[in-house]
């Protein structure tokens, strides 16, 4: 009887603590797609979640225009790279650049969007107001 009561206690916890994880807002959360990446230096395009963000309107070198874009860094080091960069993925804002011991070449692409904003990966999250 212990044992049958400490089971379903224990199956209560785990429904309510993922039940917790999967409502959580990440805040500033973003969902983005990448335009264009040179070693890192990514130009990006918010797909969802950019209502009250200042985003520019860029043009590649092939002559294609992107709206809602803003230029960032990726680091292609970081533990939650999205597995699949060409799909779109989840970022928040970052106070600061990841410093990394990650080994990158220093290219950069002509032109980048002016805004520049520092991102850190998320896995999905719900898309809450931008702070």
């Amino acid at each position: 009887m212990k044992r049958f009561f400490l089971t379903i206690l224990s199956v209560v916890v785990i429904s309510f603590s993922s039940c917790e994880n999967e409502s959580e807002v990440v805040p500033n959360c973003i969902e983005v797609r990448v335009v264009a990446n040179v070693c890192g230096n990514a130009v990006l395009q918010v797909v969802n979640g950019y209502q009250a963000l200042n985003l520019e309107t860029w043009t590649d070198s092939d002559g294609n225009v992107h709206q809602n874009t803003f230029s960032t860094f990726m680091n292609p080091c970081a533990d939650n790279y999205p597995d699949n960069p060409e799909s779109s993925f989840f970022v928040t804002f970052a106070d600061e650049k990841d410093n990394s011991d990650c080994i990158v070449c220093l290219a950069t692409l002509a032109n980048m969007p002016q805004t520049y904003i520092d991102i850190r990966f998320v896995d999905p999250c719900g898309l809450g107001e931008i702070n």
